[in-house]
């Protein structure tokens, strides 16, 4: 019996779409059912989609209505024990699915579970990131605004996903972090020790405006969190951004220059995997002026690596 579905998103995804959903048919674990949800591309990605016979692969064609409405969109119609994710441009490591799944069968108090992951530019691939692998850790990491988990690299009981109503309904706001709140409240979190995942960085991924989206996502999702544990009521994002919006200016401009800062570092991530390393280095000195904490923090964690992938 089919133990297993994995939900891939795709927006736009040429021309990184072919290798990613390569990767994960030719996982040592074959059976298992592939959900890509085609978001409204409006590119070639929807040509690539239907030109795909293998009989595990269904698509679903869709109005573009964002991220979290596409994932409820496989919750939903899941009716296997587990589901994974996978982002569209990325690559899974091919023994990926079978470690995840074996684990997950030996920890039923675990209700969902990631990897370690490597950075993938156009010209080389990182050393693996170590995040933390207990759900304590990964927890204090969550709730304290620090990356913790790699939303797609992670797999899930299906019935704890399905119990806390899948994603939220926020379409213009980042939606993973909120989940893996919410999914560290109902069951326990695990990271496994291996890498088995690229995460591929380059220039379409990055936004400043997307930055600012992402961490205004992050902090209110930590404060929904806060509120649930304090017995508060639920506020909106709209309440949420009244409530910024009314700090000091000071405030307002150290913000400015974390975003800014974050940014910096992405685009450097970017160029030193993508064949322009003294580029990227440099970015990363401005990025450690304009945040000094927050960019040696980062850089201390790409120090902490282990082997690279092969």
């Amino acid at each position: 019996m089919t133990k297993l579905t994995v939900g891939l998103n795709v927006y736009n995804g040429m021309p990184y779409l072919p290798e990613a959903v390569d990767s994960l048919l030719n996982q040592t674990l074959k059976d298992f059912i592939l959900v890509i949800v085609n978001d409204g591309s409006t590119d070639g990605s929807r040509d690539y989609l239907e030109s795909l016979t293998d009989p595990r692969v269904q698509v679903i064609h869709q109005e573009n209505g964002g991220c979290s409405v596409a994932s409820n969109v496989v919750i939903k119609q899941c009716t296997t024990k587990y589901l994974a994710r996978m982002d569209a441009d990325d690559i899974a490591w091919p023994d990926r699915l079978q470690k995840q799944l074996d684990f997950m069968e030996a920890h039923p108090e675990v209700g969902m579970v990631g990897t370690q992951t490597a950075c993938m530019g156009d010209e080389t691939v990182g050393k693996s990131i170590k995040l933390p692998s207990s759900h304590d850790a990964i927890w204090k990491a969550l709730i304290e605004g620090h990356h913790a988990m790699c939303h797609p690299t992670v797999m899930m009981r299906t019935s704890v996903i399905q119990g806390i109503d899948g994603y939220w309904q926020y379409g213009e706001l980042d939606d993973d972090t909120d989940m893996m709140l919410r999914m560290g409240e109902a069951a326990n979190l695990a990271n496994l020790d291996e890498p088995l995942y690229y995460y591929r960085v380059h220039q379409g991924s990055l936004s400043g405006s997307g930055m600012r989206r992402v961490r205004f996502s992050y902090e209110y999702s930590i404060e929904l969190a806060h509120r649930r544990k304090q017995g508060l009521p639920h506020i909106t994002p709209d309440e949420y951004r009244a409530m910024r919006d009314a700090r000091p200016a000071f405030s307002h401009w150290l913000d400015s220059l974390d975003i800014h800062a974050r940014c910096q570092y992405r685009v450097a991530v970017e160029e030193i995997f993508g064949g322009k390393p003294i580029r990227g280095r440099m970015r990363l000195v401005w990025a450690a002026l304009c945040s000094p904490r927050l960019t040696i923090q980062r850089i201390k964690r790409m120090l902490r690596t282990t082997s690279p992938l092969a």
